[in-house]
């Protein structure tokens, strides 16, 4: 048996007993339900709900560490979806830095679950549940150096049956939907897989037995978003908020007097691999000068990034809107911007007529631009 695929079941185990039972790679099969439920808009049957919670109480493995081997006692599905990508990330930058001599620093994100491996201390946003678009400010701005920090919440995910919204988060301990009193959850740890169970946790757990867990764990802060919009933080949060920032209030609905909301989908295109997008977001005005940039995601230093013909031409602009952020993970592709009607200097910009720009360039591929004029005045559009 691969030796990675064990330490994660024996992480699970660990995980298990320290949480009781409030993480359960055992889930799998209620989640299962929900889900197909969810589909045909029923509500799972309770008594079938309660027979896959318990079946997820039982043990369904045991492990023989002399031999390296695992013996299946319970026929139940696993998922190891809630440890597994952090695992991946530690791994992954252990590797990176071992590669060269001459890397000292990594910063990896995959799904909004990050870690900086390395001795160059990097600024990590945490995303504000109730403002989660891409360009929206960060409920906080970390400083992290050999550091991860994860995210869980419902704002991306979850389902919708008979007009009522559930949580795709599953406490294992009944089988339900979470219904904890946390909106969203953010935990710093050394270790990634470590974070990514905490999170997936303090979702299940009441704010304040996420916080006594943490409490009780060596070099591991958190910081958890209520329902009723009150920040929970443990003890040594704030040592790793960036200098010159703070946690910025809580909002249950957005105030803005105006605001565009840009949806998009990056596709997987049907090929053997998969080449990355670069891709350019912005607003020009109605003499084609930029007015906002709203999102450049590229890696600043090759040749992709001049393939933007368009916005590359452009001046005065922002290089810095490329940012690190943890946040829940989303269904794959889709995005979400928005602009508040205001310049680069954060000023409001004079009704008129302008134009939304989505430039997007493939490694080895296509060039596309898309572009959408509109009118900014008195009458919605």
């Amino acid at each position: 048996m691969p030796t990675e695929f064990l330490e994660l079941l024996v992480a699970s185990d660990w995980w298990k007993i320290k949480t009781a039972g409030a993480f359960n790679p055992l889930i799998k099969e209620c989640s299962t339900l929900w889900k197909e439920s969810a589909a045909s808009n029923t509500v799972p049957n309770p008594d079938s709900i309660q027979q896959a919670a318990e079946r997820a109480s039982k043990p369904a493995w045991t492990i023989d560490p002399t031999f390296e081997s695992v013996t299946r006692i319970e026929d139940i599905a696993i998922s190891l979806n809630a440890i597994a990508k952090g695992f991946i990330i530690d791994r992954a930058c252990e590797e990176a830095r071992n590669a060269s001599t001459g890397i000292d620093s990594v910063l990896l994100s995959i799904g909004g679950d990050l870690k900086v491996s390395g001795s160059i201390p990097q600024p990590v946003g945490v995303t504000d549940p109730a403002n989660p678009a891409d360009n929206a400010p960060p409920l906080v701005t970390l400083e992290l150096t050999n550091h991860a920090v994860t995210t869980s919440a419902n704002y991306e995910r979850g389902f919708t049956i008979q007009g009522r919204t559930y949580s795709h988060i599953i406490d294992p301990r009944n089988g339900y939907p979470v219904s904890s009193g946390a909106r969203s959850a953010s935990v710093i740890s050394k270790n990634a897989n470590q974070a990514d169970a905490l999170s997936t946790t303090l979702m299940v757990l009441s704010p304040d037995e996420g916080i006594a867990l943490i409490k009780s764990l060596p070099d591991t802060e958190c910081l958890i978003v209520c329902d009723n919009s009150e920040l929970k933080r443990s003890s040594g949060f704030d040592a790793y908020v960036f200098k010159d920032t703070s946690l910025i209030p809580y909002h249950t609905t957005l105030t803005e007097d105006f605001e565009l909301q840009v949806d998009f989908e990056i596709n997987h295109p049907d090929a053997r691999r998969y080449e990355r997008p670069y891709v350019a977001i912005w607003i020009e005005d109605s003499d084609g000068r930029l007015v906002k940039t709203l999102c450049l995601w590229a890696q600043i230093d090759t040749n992709y990034v001049k393939k933007l013909s368009r916005w590359i031409r452009l001046k005065d602009k922002n290089w810095g809107v490329i940012n690190a952020l943890s946040r829940a993970t989303r269904k794959p592709g889709k995005y979400s911007l928005v602009w508040d009607g205001t310049n680069e200097d954060n000023a409001a910009v004079p009704a008129g007529k302008y134009a939304l720009f989505i430039e997007a360039v493939r490694e080895h591929g296509t060039h596309t631009l898309i572009r959408q004029e509109f009118n900014l005045g008195d009458n919605p559009f």
